[in-house]
């Protein structure tokens, strides 16, 4: 920790993993490996080192799910990558498949849907088509015991 601090120091205030790993030899998978490891940023925050903020702000769950429900309810199914990138080119406000991937991929993404939906009362159609992307221990909510 004390040469972390101190190559911050040297660079004004901020680090990366990279310069840390290159200054020292240390092989940044073996950090990732091991139990105490969190992350660099929570190894810098832990130790009092600011880290730093992107230039552009991480776009807003609710905002992309909106956004996704919304091209549902146009398009009366669910949508493929193409379907995303073509609402992009469309619609420049339109989140990117990069910002919606990993909400998709959690199998997030058609829950949050369904409670959009319950929760202000719109995209009813968009609902109704998340619910047959549920994980399959979503969609037996009501089955009883097993």
């Amino acid at each position: 920790m004390q040469r972390v601090r101190a190559l911050a120091t040297e660079r004004g205030g901020h680090v990366s993993l990279r310069v840390f790993v290159n200054e020292t030899g240390i092989n940044a998978q073996s950090l990732r490996g091991q139990e105490w490891w969190t992350g660099w940023n929570s190894l810098l925050s832990e130790i009092g080192i600011k880290t730093r903020e992107f230039a552009v702000p991480r776009t807003p769950e609710a905002r992309i799910v909106e956004a996704v429900a919304g091209l549902i309810e146009r398009e009366k199914r669910w949508p493929t990558q193409d379907d995303l990138r073509r609402e992009r080119v469309r619609d420049c406000s339109f989140p990117s498949v990069k910002v919606i991937r990993p909400i998709l991929k959690s199998g997030a993404l058609a829950k949050l849907i369904v409670d959009l939906a319950a929760a202000s009362g719109q995209f009813a159609e968009a609902s109704l088509i998340a619910r047959k992307h549920l994980p399959a221990d979503e969609s037996l909510v009501d089955a009883g015991p097993a």
